[in-house]
């Protein structure tokens, strides 16, 4: 008997011709589907995993990603030093009162730049990770979904801003929220003194707790 023109579906155990697994008759998620599809609880599970890699320091870091990190953490000596010695503006560089503070501030810059091109460096292979331990717990096609309800929701966002905006602003210019910019600005650094009082701040919390 030939059977190359013929289509079978087993389906799975339990189911029932016109009865979704997820969904009500009228579309909406059943509570086991507002479950399988709420993007809270990726968005948890993100925000932790990420935590834990960074935890770790650059122990789980490879390649590009561990020469910037092990740069990052001579860059981040230095620039103490530079801050607790000399006087200058945390922010850019500036303000200094005498020629050794000018020229402190000016090298403090200069490993700001090299400090924040590393940690896009090293941001780019923990994203890649995060995204991998993700997609082994909830499966390519899930966070493919997943993906695409976040980038409507950013789209969503922008189109906020411009459309609050006063015509002549819309037609020059529109601040994009931080949420969506890179991943110094991301975190509300707009320098490595930022990041470190923040560090500084975050342990001397964490005493108190304890």
């Amino acid at each position: 008997m030939d059977y190359n023109n013929e289509l079978y579906h087993w389906g799975v155990k339990g189911m029932k011709w016109g009865v979704r697994r997820y969904q009500n008759a009228d579309g909406t998620l059943t509570d086991k589907g507002k479950k399988r599809y709420s993007n809270k609880e990726i968005r948890q599970d993100k925000k932790q995993i990420r935590k834990d890699l960074e935890s770790q320091g650059g122990r789980n870091l490879t390649g590009d990603a561990k020469k910037a990190y092990d740069e990052n953490q001579k860059l981040e000596k230095r620039i103490n030093h530079l801050l607790e010695n000399y006087e200058f503006d945390g922010d850019d560089g500036g303000g200094g009162r005498t020629a050794a503070d000018r020229k402190a501030g000016a090298e403090y810059m200069s490993l700001n730049e090299k400090y924040y091109r590393n940690e896009h460096i090293i941001d780019a292979q923990r994203n890649k990770q995060v995204s991998q331990k993700l997609i082994d717990k909830y499966g390519e096609q899930r966070m493919n979904q997943f993906k695409t309800a976040e980038n409507v929701k950013a789209g969503a966002a922008v189109a906020g801003v411009i459309l609050a905006a006063p015509v002549a602003l819309a037609a020059t210019a529109v601040v994009v929220p931080a949420a969506l910019v890179g991943a110094g600005a991301a975190a509300g650094y707009k320098s490595v003194k930022n990041k470190l009082d923040k560090r500084k701040d975050d342990k001397e919390k964490r005493k108190e707790h304890e």
